[in-house]
């Protein structure tokens, strides 16, 4: 560059800053280099072809444009006098079709990579392939910075007229155009304190991003990717055409149209009421005389914030968006770096990860009738943004929906996704405008089917008229003789156990307990905690697990609350129980009186809709609450435990967890409902890894169901009788899964609250895991939904609360009706009437392979990563 060669020199525009900024910090990746490609078809004079690309570059400042960044102050923007348009020419007519278009194909990768060195003027280049006699692949790519879409329509309606001039000989009869340097010199006189003002108003309050969280978008470190791609679909025209009478009859814009869908699809990902995304607006202010001529960069991206009214009808919502985009539009000068300084949005946090561009200009339709002995075919632009994601739509007798996309972060499936949403909001917008915002529906029948069949299908037959201790029954019948339960080297045998829990069952029933009541239980470990349960339980009644080691106001409050009647305890514990009024009945010092009774069932009818327990919470949230869970959702988990772990005769089953937890439910059932052997041991011993170990060892277990804390200080290699490993009550990490998941050796991870009979799905790992292990589908019976703040179905890949139907669901909280009402909903998805789903609180999504992944508990008093959710005037949970 020489001084000679130097027309003008003058700042750049705020847009051409954020470009250029853009690309000198990610070289090589293609950031805002925009790429034009298309066939033309007829007899090319490539000499007037040529000639009239340097006249059009000639007349147009900033296609003679560089930028200097280098010993300034601040940047600026050259003009060059003169520039010669660099054309590269290459006859491909020997290679066949399909080889063209795979060059093709690597010729567009390489271009765009390869970039602009952007001190050096023209930011513009050609390439031109000829395929056939007849035709040509035209390839122009130049850098966003010197050209928008306006000014592409431009050069191309001026392209063409020259060239039509030069190939007759002729003068092409051009007006001299206007300058550039104009529209920056209007942006420098314009009121940047009433922008402030306005921005500061209108972003008030917006403290942070609204998350992409589908797909994981959000939760992964923003990536420096030049892995971009592109999905991209078409509407019908009847639906394009009612979109059209729809915003002629509101007074909007197809561009606020399409923002609306997007506002609302970003609303429906993120579960946020108040979202901001980033939008173009053209820029070419109306009282800048000639501005519809100029060719350059006007275009600037604004924050859109738009706030979602439940209660609002869709036309009047449209309405209302467009009256605030028109505000917007007067001060669509304000660079976008000055706004987010006046927004509350951190410095270094970006204000918004996606935006929409509507290209509002017909490039397509006019390149088509340019030229009397040209067609052009195939006319595609391909663009890469410095934003995650960018949605692109125009004018058009079919609307164009593409999603262009930073790939490394977002997979195709969930983009294809995305924009089948889109397709079904705005549908949903023209079907009735009259219809509240929060109706609109989102899913597609398919999706909506495979979500409420598909992914639930799991109906399996299971002895559904029996009561758990029935199953245990069924094995006392086939083999007595076998070993129910070992403790410190006592065993006692299925005929045995079932005598004993018989005699237990009939002297309650002495004292008046019977079907229905409540029985609590507060026992130590032992071969006494198991009678004590299966004898309560054949009497009829629930029990109620009381840890002996808690507070005495713990205690006491339980026993209140529960309405037992009854104590079953053991001597040594009895002295200091709480008891109150109730009366004691303890499994030692009161046995000789017990062995009076008959040895035989009580004969009691007890069916699955009986309660079979009621289990209470630790209280850390306020009162502890007692769920009451019944026989059929028991005796389902049971024979889903066979199917899943092979639990039979030979199964040595660890009882690890305490009888207050539900856990000890999970392993002690799986052992006595199956014919195994279930193996416990003193809770002393279990809080030593080595300790821990040696029982494992010592009693040869095959099933063992641990924290993933306590897996982790256990060696695998230590343990060959071990064939069954479950992972449960905390997130499983993949190292643990490597570890354990050995050939040989089934691990699973399980999940599952109080409230769904211990456990609600599971997912068998395998040892070449990629990532952290899943928790998995339902297990057999059970259904599961991942459901936004209103109880509406979300996509695979969204965030939502996981909610459980199916006969595993608990009847309830024991005397709290309110907290019940509240957790425990109608299901709308079964077509079941009286069928309920359990609110979870836990914050998960659809993995795309169908698998459930857990993302944490969801705070109901505050936003967690972008979902909230409302539970009225209810107790917190």
């Amino acid at each position: 560059m020489t001084k000679r060669n130097i027309e003008a020199m003058y700042p750049l525009s705020p847009m051409q800053q954020g470009m250029v900024f853009h690309s000198l910090h990610r070289p090589g990746c293609g950031v805002y280099c925009v790429q034009f490609h298309c066939t033309l078809r007829g007899s090319l004079d490539v000499n007037a072809f040529r000639m009239a690309w340097q006249l059009v570059v000639d007349r147009h400042a900033s296609l003679r444009t560089a930028f200097v960044w280098k010993r300034v102050e601040q940047m600026l923007q050259v003009v060059h006098r003169s520039v010669e348009v660099p054309l590269t020419r290459e006859d491909w007519r020997d290679y066949r079709p399909a080889e063209q278009e795979e060059r093709l194909d690597q010729l567009l990768e390489q271009d765009r990579r390869e970039g602009f060195n952007l001190s050096k003027a023209p930011l513009i280049r050609l390439t031109l392939k000829q395929v056939a006699d007849d035709a040509y692949f035209l390839v122009w790519t130049n850098h966003h910075a010197v050209l928008d879409g306006w000014s592409l329509a431009i050069v191309m309606k001026e392209l063409f007229a020259c060239y039509e001039a030069f190939r007759r000989g002729e003068e092409p009869p051009l007006e001299k155009p206007e300058s550039y340097q104009s529209y920056i010199r209007w942006l420098q006189r314009q009121d940047m304190e009433r922008a402030e003002e306005f921005w500061r108003q209108t972003l008030r309050g917006f403290t942070e991003p609204t998350p992409l969280t589908f797909d994981g978008g959000s939760m992964r470190a923003p990536s420096m990717s030049d892995h971009y791609e592109e999905s991209a679909i078409e509407l019908s025209t009847t639906l394009t055409g009612d979109l059209e009478s729809l915003a002629r009859q509101h007074r909007v814009t197809m561009n606020t149209v399409v923002q609306a869908a997007w506002g609302l699809l970003l609303s429906r990902y993120s579960g946020e009421d108040d979202v901001l995304f980033g939008a173009t607006v053209a820029g070419r202010p109306a009282e800048l005389p000639s501005v519809e001529t100029m060719v350059g960069l006007f275009i600037n991206t604004l924050p859109v914030r738009l706030r979602l009214p439940r209660d609002m009808p869709v036309g009047e919502w449209l309405t209302q968006i467009q009256g605030r985009f028109t505000e917007i539009c007067n001060f669509e000068y304000s660079p976008l770096v000055h706004i987010h300084g006046w927004s509350e949005v951190p410095r270094g946090v970006p204000m918004f990860d996606s935006i929409v561009v509507f290209e509002n200009y017909p490039v397509d339709e006019r390149v088509r009738s340019l030229s009397s002995d040209l067609t052009i075919e195939r006319f595609r632009a391909i663009e890469q943004t410095n934003y995650p994601l960018t949605i692109v739509s125009a004018p058009g007798e079919r609307l164009p929906l593409k999603v262009l996309y930073d790939a490394d972060r977002f997979a195709s499936n969930s983009m294809d996704r995305l924009l089948q949403h889109l397709r079904v909001l705005l549908a949903g917008m023209v079907s009735d405008p009259t219809q509240h915002v929060a109706t609109l529906p989102l899913l597609t029948n398919e999706e909506r089917e495979q979500l409420v069949v598909g992914l639930n299908h799991t109906e399996s037959d299971y002895p559904r008229e029996r009561s758990v201790h029935e199953l245990i029954e069924a094995w006392v019948e086939e083999e007595p003789g076998a070993v129910a339960v070992r403790f410190e080297g006592t065993e006692v045998g299925y005929g045995e156990l079932d005598r004993r829990a018989n005699q237990l069952a009939r002297y309650l029933a002495r004292l008046g307990v019977g079907r229905g009541d409540v029985v609590a239980l507060s026992v130590e470990r032992g071969v006494e905690m198991v009678v004590g349960v299966l004898g309560v339980l054949k009497v009829g009644a629930a029990y109620v697990p009381v840890d002996p080691g808690y507070p005495a106001e713990r205690v006491r409050y339980m026993l209140a609350d529960s309405g037992a009647a009854v104590v079953v305890t053991q001597a040594r514990l009895a002295e200091t129980l709480p008891v109150g009024e109730a009366r004691v009945v303890c499994v030692d010092a009161d046995w000789a009186e017990i062995a009076k009774e008959a040895e035989s069932k009580p004969g009691v009818a007890v069916g699955p809709e009986d309660v079979a327990y009621v289990i209470y919470t630790s209280g850390s949230t306020g009162r502890p609450k007692g769920t009451v869970v019944r026989h059929g959702g028991l005796v389902n988990l049971v024979e889903a435990q066979r199917v899943a772990f092979g639990i039979g005769s030979g199964s040595r089953v660890l009882q690890f967890a305490p009888l207050s937890f539900d856990a000890s439910v999970w392993e002690m059932f799986m052992a006595l409902g199956n014919g195994g052997t279930l193996c416990v041991v003193r809770q002393e011993v279990l809080a030593s890894a080595p300790e821990l170990r040696g029982v494992l060892q010592a009693e040869g277990v095959t099933t063992v169901t641990l924290p993933p804390s306590v897996l982790a200080v256990l060696e695998a290699g230590e343990l060959p009788a071990l064939q069954t490993v479950v992972a449960a009550g905390e997130a499983c990490s993949l190292e643990l899964v490597r570890r354990w998941g050995v050939a040989g050796r089934q691990f699973f991870n399980a999940y599952g609250p109080t409230e769904t009979t211990v456990c609600a799905s599971m997912y068998r790992c395998r040892g070449d895991e990629m990532a952290a292990p899943p928790i998995g589908r339902p297990v057999a019976n059970l259904r599961v939904y991942v459901v936004d703040g209103q109880q509406r179905l979300v996509p695979v890949g969204v965030p939502g609360e996981l909610c459980v139907g199916g006969v595993g669901v608990a009847q309830g909280y024991l005397r709290r009706p309110a907290l019940t009402a509240a957790k425990f909903i109608p299901d709308p998805f079964s077509g079941d009437a009286g069928a309920r789903l359990y609110r979870t609180g836990d914050r998960v999504r659809y993995r795309a392979d169908g698998n459930l992944e857990f993302l944490g508990r969801i705070d109901h008093q505050v936003k967690v990563r972008g979902f909230r959710i409302e539970l009225g005037e209810i107790e917190a949970v």
